[in-house]
């Protein structure tokens, strides 16, 4: 029998660890429960009298894909175990994470083991994998280019395949993008990202001409692109490293310099061209002219308002009327793509002159075979 002045303490020293939020027990040399908290109902499900004289593996989750958390433990081997995980089984069924810590007594044939609920840790952990997961998935099929940097040093943290096409680099990881591309130095690149890490203020660019050294041969080539730089923050709002979001555009600024050189080319032709020739828009709308047009009305239309018909006075000069303008060779020619072209017209320039033109329309058509327009010499 206990002694009673050793029982209040002992009472006390019980009451403290059923308060425990941890599961406290001890167990015999063949795994069986000898003595268990309270704490078995709340974790488990369990009362601490369904446990005692039941093996603590008839209540492990085992699983063969699981090895890393279910090994087995002999608690007969060493006197202080190492912390280790295991998976137990609720009264309810669901499945419980209990981190152990256990101390073996040689003496009484027993070891004292204190398990600690991380269920909700592990759901948590679960649950960040799946989202850093999805995150790798939608990053790398993303279709732009994106990086990520850390550190005011702009050390490469990720960068998906089309950022390394763009810059035609592998082995990027872990290093600066001074290492990494110092061509971009004397294009004003590294101020941008200092000024971003630096401010948190974003920087973004359209169609900006940035050349790349992409064989590492000391060959440059130009390369056009949208982008933006965003300051990325931790957990405590500090700036720890940017964002780069961004796409190539040179293929679209190429061709667009390509059709602007075309139209270019167009003009200057009207232009330098000694016969009269304007040409207009799928609602008559005078867009483009030669001095010899203007010459020939007497006057400059304003482009964009002033129509093709505002010159023209008749086209049959014995009836001395203006006739219908469907008639007429470029009215024809903007409602059904087929000009008259040996209908006469009559201009009148503002002094009153009068001027015998005969006009030759050739229709604009866009690719579904629209009329937008039309050319007149």
């Amino acid at each position: 029998k206990t002694p009673y002045y050793f029982e209040e303490p002992l009472h006390d020293l019980a009451k403290i660890l059923d308060f425990s939020m941890d599961l406290i027990c001890s167990r015999d040399e063949e795994g069986r429960f000898i003595w268990v908290n309270k704490a078995s109902e709340r974790i488990l499900g369990y009362k601490p009298e369904e446990l005692i004289g039941k093996k603590y593996s008839d209540f492990i989750f085992d699983e063969d894909t699981d090895i890393p958390i279910n090994v087995n433990i002999d608690f007969r081997s060493e006197t202080h175990l190492p912390i280790f995980e295991k998976k137990f089984i609720h009264k309810n069924t669901s499945i419980i994470y209990l981190q152990w810590s256990v101390v073996r007594d040689d003496v009484k044939k027993m070891c004292y083991c204190i398990g600690r609920d991380i269920t909700e840790k592990k759901n948590i952990e679960k649950a960040f994998e799946i989202e850093r997961l999805q995150f790798f998935n939608i990053y790398s099929q993303a279709p732009s280019y994106m990086g990520i940097l850390k550190g005011p040093e702009h050390v490469y943290e990720l960068a998906n395949e089309l950022y390394l096409q763009l810059i035609d680099k592998k082995d990027i990881i872990g290093k600066t993008v001074k290492e990494v591309l110092p061509e971009l130095e004397t294009q004003g690149i590294f101020e941008i990202l200092d000024n971003v890490y630096k401010t948190g203020e974003s920087f973004s660019a359209n169609e900006m001409p940035i050349t790349f050294d992409r064989y590492s041969d000391g060959k440059l080539k130009d390369v056009y692109l949208n982008f933006i730089f965003q300051a990325r923050r931790d957990a405590h709002n500090n700036i720890d490293g940017i964002f780069i979001f961004g796409n190539d555009v040179t293929e679209q600024v190429l061709s667009r310099k390509k059709i602007e050189e075309s139209e270019k080319m167009y003009k200057d032709l009207i232009h330098k061209l000694p016969v009269a020739t304007y040409s207009c828009d799928a609602e008559g709308r005078i867009v483009l002219y030669n001095k010899a047009a203007a010459a020939l009305w007497g006057r400059e239309p304003e482009l964009g308002k002033d129509l093709w018909y505002n010159s023209w006075y008749s086209n049959d000069a014995k009836k001395k009327q203006a006739a219908p303008l469907n008639l007429c060779s470029l009215g024809t020619t903007l409602k059904e793509g087929d000009p008259i072209l040996n209908k006469e017209i009559i201009i009148k320039r503002p002094n009153g002159d009068k001027r015998n033109v005969l006009p030759h329309p050739v229709p604009f058509y866009n690719a579904d075979g629209e009329i937008t327009g039309a050319v007149i010499v």
